[in-house]
């Protein structure tokens, strides 16, 4: 655009963006560091995660049923023991 069809005060509006666009980061820049940002912390916390969580997992869910079921099993037998000495 030309200098004659753009007015004084609208040269002054798109000069002072421009300086201000140039002064302030860039959305883009900004998006891709919080990204990289992101995928670093992201790392780290696979990283603490044991690679067989879930095994360990079932595992210690499999331990808890048995400790339910030896404890059902040895509260009926102290119960049958207790009935049948006429507790």
């Amino acid at each position: 655009m030309t200098d004659e069809i753009v007015p004084q005060w609208a040269q002054k509006i798109l000069t002072d963006l421009a300086v201000l666009n140039s002064s302030l980061p860039n959305h883009i820049s900004w998006t891709e560091r919080n990204i990289d940002d992101h995928e670093q912390r992201l790392r780290v916390v696979e990283e603490r995660v044991p690679f067989n969580l879930r095994e360990q997992l079932q595992g210690l869910n499999q331990f808890k049923w048995v400790l339910v079921g030896i404890a059902v099993a040895s509260g009926t037998a102290g119960a049958w023991v207790s009935k049948a000495l006429g507790f």
